[in-house]
């Protein structure tokens, strides 16, 4: 049994300039298609879907809290998004065989027995080479004074190491997967025969497209087929982009025209649901 999903990709037709030959079937920008998803083949990837806001996570919030007008406001975002369509595609995924692979921080995924269990297998554990880097670094902590100013109180991970968990609508089910990386992701995907990586989660223009496991990691340096479904992600938008999402959209395009295609959670997850009916 295979479904067949709507896809978008990007074509550019003349890369380097005028000064080549124009194809006689000229095909520039956004494209369409229907990519055949076989069940057995294929895996979700809910990235860093965090309990942010929730009563037992860091920072809870109340349901009818308003926006803010700054780059949080993605939480309130991802909020509606996680309720609404990715942990209903979880589960229609789950009735009809789609694995499901949780990406997590490594300050909480040592919690999933599916995470102690994977992280035993040597094979599991990437060897480490040491490489040395700049002679005067610009740190992950000098970055984040820079952006975030001196109010800013540490990462969420650091700062609410206890409460800092996935979702409650979202969890691993029995012993679903639960990876911190690319080599975790794709140690899994080769003893389970997946070739096809289909990314939910947050946000879009940070961990789903750049942490490890993310879109550009098992797209570029494991080659595996990568669709971002994106009306179940959003991303850390600021004054000049809010309106009509615009890092979002230029996350979108970057996967359409570098990594793979993008889809709709809402598309899959209604063929999903005719199958198992």
């Amino acid at each position: 049994m295979k479904l067949s999903l709507p896809v978008t990709y990007c074509c550019y037709e003349m890369p380097y300039g005028p000064g080549m030959e124009r194809p006689s079937c000229p095909r520039e920008g956004p494209q369409t298609a229907v990519l055949p998803i076989d069940p057995g083949r294929t895996a979700i990837v809910a990235m860093h879907i965090w309990n942010l806001g929730e009563q037992d996570g860091p920072y809870p919030f109340a349901e009818d809290a308003e926006p803010t007008g700054t780059t949080g406001d993605w939480v309130l975002r991802a909020r509606d998004i996680t309720r609404d369509l990715i942990a209903p595609l979880l589960t229609a995924a789950r009735r009809v065989g789609i694995a499901l692979i949780h990406n997590a921080g490594p300050t909480y995924a040592d919690r999933y027995a599916s995470h102690r269990e994977l992280t035993q297998d040597s094979e599991y554990r990437e060897p480490r080479v040491p490489t040395a880097g700049c002679v005067r670094p610009f740190s992950v902590a000098d970055r984040r004074a820079l952006r975030y100013g001196g109010h800013f109180p540490g990462h969420v991970a650091d700062t609410h190491r206890d409460v800092l968990d996935i979702a409650a609508s979202c969890r691993p089910y029995g012993n679903e997967p639960v990876v911190v990386d690319g080599w975790q992701t794709n140690q899994w995907c080769r003893e389970h025969d997946i070739d096809t990586l289909l990314y939910v989660g947050f946000v879009a223009n940070f961990c789903v497209l750049d942490s490890p496991g993310g879109i550009r990691e098992m797209a570029t340096r494991f080659n595996y087929r990568v669709v971002l479904l994106t009306d179940a992600t959003t991303a850390h938008e600021f004054p000049d982009t809010v309106e009509g999402e615009q890092m979002a959209f230029f996350v979108a395009r970057q996967v359409q025209y570098r990594f793979g295609f993008t889809a709709l959670a809402d598309d899959l997850r209604q063929r999903l649901d005719t199958v198992s009916n």
